[in-house]
Parts: C-alpha cells; sequence; structure tokens
C-alpha cells in the first residue's frame, strides 16, 4: 500500500484502493489528490469463539468487552474516520437497531466482570492453551490492524488477560475462520453482508449453525435469535413488526457479546482530482465503467 500511495501522489496513476487509514490520510492534503468516502458496512470487531472455553463463559466476553479502548482506536487507528459501532450489523442497513446494550471502556467494570467470570485478575486463565490468547488477524493487513490489535492487547493487561497477536497468511486465516471455524479470539474486519438487510446480516453471522445460520464464524447459537429469525423476521411482511423483531434480536446478540462490536469505518478510495463517478457498492468494489477521466 506504501507503493499505491506514493503513485498516486505523484501522480504516475489515477486510482488507488486497500490503502491504510494513516495513508489516506496523509493524501487529504496531497495536492491533485481527493479521497471520497462513505458509510457503508466496514467495520472492526474482537470475536470470541463459543465451542473454544474460556471464551464460552459469558461474563469473560462481557470483560473483554468493557477492556476494549474504543477512543483510543478510532482516533490513533483510524484518525478520527470512525464511529463507535452501536449494535451488530451495519448502522447504514434497514433494520438497524441502537441496542440498548453497550460497552464502553471501563476497567473497573471489566475487572470486576472477570473476577465474577472465576478468573480474579486474570488468575485460572493460564490453565488454558495458549492458543486461546492468541488475536489472530490477517497477516496482509498488518499495517493498520497491528496498532489496533496493540492497543487492545495493552489494555486487556491492565485487568490481568496477556494476549500475543497473531498475524496469519490471509488463506490460512480464511480456512480456519470459515471452514474449519476454530479460530477462538479474532480481530475481524470483513464483517460486510452484501445483502444490504439487517436480516440478512443477522441470518449470515447470528443464526445457528445447524438452523441454516450460512456464516456463524464464532459457533454462536440463541434459541431466542433462532426464534425471533424464523418466527418474526424471515417471513414478516409488516416492516414496523419485522423491524421490532430485528431490534430485539439485536439487543440478544449484544447482550450476549457474540462479538465486541468496535468501530464502524469509511470505504475510502484515493483519486486524481480529474477523477469523478466513483460511486459507493455494498461489495466495496467501485465499477469501473462508472469512472469519468476529464482531460
Amino acid at each position: 500500500s506504501s507503493t499505491r500511495t506514493i503513485v498516486i501522489r505523484s501522480g504516475q496513476a489515477d486510482v488507488a484502493e486497500l490503502l491504510t487509514p494513516k495513508e489516506y490520510s496523509s493524501l487529504k492534503s496531497a495536492p491533485g489528490v481527493k479521497i471520497p468516502g462513505a458509510w457503508g458496512n466496514r467495520n472492526i470487531a474482537v470475536a470470541m469463539n463459543f465451542k473454544a472455553p474460556p471464551w464460552d463463559n459469558p461474563k469473560l466476553r462481557r470483560a473483554i468487552a468493557h477492556a476494549i479502548p474504543y477512543d483510543d482506536v478510532m482516533r490513533n487507528a483510524f484518525f478520527g474516520e470512525a464511529r463507535r459501532w452501536e449494535s451488530v450489523v451495519p448502522t447504514t442497513y434497514p433494520g438497524f437497531a441502537k441496542t440498548k446494550t453497550q460497552y464502553s471502556f471501563d476497567v473497573g467494570k471489566a475487572k470486576q466482570l472477570l473476577g465474577e467470570a472465576g478468573f480474579p485478575d486474570g488468575k485460572g486463565l493460564d490453565a488454558f492453551p495458549s492458543e486461546s490468547f492468541l488475536l489472530t488477524y490477517p497477516q496482509e493487513r498488518d499495517s493498520w490492524l497491528q496498532p489496533i490489535g496493540t492497543a487492545i492487547q495493552s489494555a486487556l493487561q491492565q485487568i490481568g488477560i496477556d494476549i500475543q497477536l497473531n498475524p496469519t497468511p490471509e488463506s490460512q486465516y480464511v480456512d480456519r475462520q470459515l471452514v474449519k471455524k476454530d479460530l477462538q479470539f479474532t480481530l475481524i474486519d470483513s464483517i460486510t453482508p452484501f445483502g444490504v438487510d439487517a436480516g440478512y446480516a443477522l441470518q449470515l453471522f447470528f443464526v445457528s449453525p445447524d438452523k441454516s445460520g450460512i456464516n456463524n464464524i464464532i459457533n454462536y447459537s440463541s434459541e431466542a435469535v433462532d426464534g425471533l429469525y424464523y418466527g418474526k423476521i424471515f417471513n414478516e411482511s409488516d416492516d414496523t413488526k419485522r423491524n421490532a423483531a430485528l431490534a430485539e434480536a439485536q439487543e440478544q446478540v449484544m447482550a450476549d457479546v457474540a462479538w465486541a462490536s468496535v468501530v464502524e469505518y469509511k470505504s475510502f478510495v484515493a483519486t486524481r482530482d480529474t477523477i469523478s463517478g466513483i460511486t459507493y457498492h455494498p461489495d466495496n468494489q467501485f465499477r469501473w465503467f462508472e469512472l469519468k477521466k476529464t482531460p
């Protein structure tokens, strides 16, 4: 990405994508460059596998949710181009509901929950395999995910949990995440449901795997969520009733900390100022045929 940043800045390229937030920020003042962006479905979450102890402990998951330094991540990793993610589906999607259950960075609360989980000041966690405390993410995006992981690592040390960062080649990461579903503790930046609907996002990630959950990477299972999805969401044509059920399901998922929602961030691309026609699409790819270049 550093090479792409150089060539767009120098005018050797008209379009550059997949830059880091820091690189996009550095280009905002570059002559002849513009950075179109849109709030879509980009986000960051910390996922804990429900089939992998100790992450099957709900109070431990809530402790983690209160130990994440949300403001530091927004400020230092996204340079102000992120916002708190206040549910588990994209804010821009029909059916999104801000949940009553929210988590803030609170060391005292995190320590209290850690003690209630049976691990005061982290004591007892060493009985679990060391792999349980590897925060895994794609190695190919290490340049910008690593600072986020480091911030989380430092914050968790404050409550007595030692984790190690585990950048992994994306081919292995995807195989373990989507096929084997055995990653235990994960920093994910790929929760981008292409279907623009909160119900689709819920089915994709949170309906139980044995009940047609499409991509339930954390082995989450909730009778309440399954019941809401098939009883009040899937075939409901009344938007008012459907949205009420969607809000209830999002509340349940958030309370269970199916994953710890961290931030949403903008989809960006860098272009020369002679380029127009950049349009946001939910697959986060622009269409070349839409672009125009002013001579």
